[in-house]
């Protein structure tokens, strides 16, 4: 049985000595609740930000999504890289 996997694994040796830029680089924030910085509504959220993504004739590059999740008490912020 096939089993289908949502995103490649992790490379890490791909990422030495490389510099990354985000110059010019679009991004749309979203935000997900967490507890315990266990997020609780995620698929929802990127599913909601999916239908925005491509509703306004953009897509997701490269699936970069960089996070910012400093609290336990606030949302974890999101920002998917567009183009």
């Amino acid at each position: 049985m096939d089993e289908q996997i949502c995103c490649p694994p992790f490379d890490p040796k791909k990422w030495v000595r490389t510099m990354v830029s985000f110059d010019n680089q679009r991004f749309v924030k979203v935000k997900v609740r967490t507890f315990n910085h266990i997020p609780l509504n995620f698929g929802s959220v990127m599913t909601k930000a999916q239908r925005r993504i491509e509703g306004a004739g953009a897509q997701v590059v490269d699936n970069i999504a960089l996070s910012n999740h400093l609290s336990l008490k606030f949302p974890s912020k999101l920002y998917l890289g567009i183009q």
